[in-house]
């Protein structure tokens, strides 16, 4: 929340000017600026807004950048004292650290370690579909109450509402997508950057190239796809002067979001005769 609404309830100095908006476009920029391809320190950004459903929308197109998840509902978690109600900011901090402990997994339809989830103002209920898909659709990242017991993840959207690129509008897929492009670029700069192309060729590159994607496969980052058993395809590597220019096709182990049937119904015939 920005700094007027948190001052009233002593949450922050009295002399405070931030507004959260700021905040989170700040975050957006830092994130953008380390990932950049120079630098090589690539980050997601997890957000937070604690307003009316409708503005909590317009902060996520905002944004619109699928570096960045934006929560918006409070978090009841048990404390020494009690029961606190915590601002989104929690929600972010349980989508981080679910995904950073996930590694290849998702935190879509997992459990929340939370006792209660819920809009502060009441403009928005996990239990309205309309409303959840409208969420989704705007770049937010809900959670819900499940029948059963519990509270989950929905999706793991990020503030990407553009299309439906299944790389851009997920939180696991950018982090996977993250992993294997910067191990992949380490990994070959360790062992060729330096040397000699008296030692070094394309067929060297290309065999180390497949062990290191061999290893992706083993650990689950990629997966086999039709016409690509091993994770990956069309892999190239041209030896131009001083660079070795690489190219290849990656398959990469995204999450399962949806399972529709179809169930063909026919009526029941039964015939008897002598």
């Amino acid at each position: 929340r920005d700094a007027t609404t948190d001052i009233t309830e002593g949450l922050t100095a009295s002399g405070s000017t931030y507004t959260v908006d700021s905040i989170n476009a700040a975050v957006k920029s830092h994130v953008l600026a380390m990932s950049a391809v120079k630098r090589r320190r690539h980050r997601q950004g997890f957000l937070s807004k604690r307003d009316s459903f409708t503005n909590a929308k317009l902060a996520a197109n905002d944004i619109a950048s699928f570096r960045c998840s934006m929560a918006f509902q409070d978090f009841k978690v048990s404390t020494l004292t009690g029961v606190a109600q915590l601002h989104p900011w929690a929600g972010s901090v349980f989508a981080a650290a679910m995904q950073a402990a996930g590694f290849y997994k998702g935190i879509v339809n997992k459990y929340i370690n939370t006792s209660g989830v819920l809009m502060a103002d009441g403009s928005y209920s996990d239990q309205l579909q309309s409303q959840v898909e409208d969420a989704l659709d705007n770049g937010l990242l809900p959670a819900e109450r499940v029948e059963t017991g519990g509270f989950r993840w929905v999706s793991d959207q990020t503030t990407y509402a553009v299309d439906s690129n299944f790389v851009f509008n997920s939180i696991q897929a950018t982090y996977v997508m993250d992993v294997i492009s910067l191990t992949l670029a380490q990994r070959l700069e360790r062992a060729f950057v330096g040397q000699s192309l008296a030692d070094v060729s394309a067929g060297l590159i290309l065999s180390y190239i497949k062990a290191v994607m061999e290893d992706f496969r083993r650990l689950k980052l990629i997966a086999s796809s039709d016409g690509a058993p091993a994770g990956y395809k069309d892999v190239s590597v041209v030896i131009s002067g001083p660079a070795a220019e690489v190219t290849l096709t990656v398959y990469l182990a995204g999450l399962l979001y949806f399972i529709p049937i179809k169930a063909f119904i026919n009526p029941v015939q039964s015939s008897s005769a002598l």
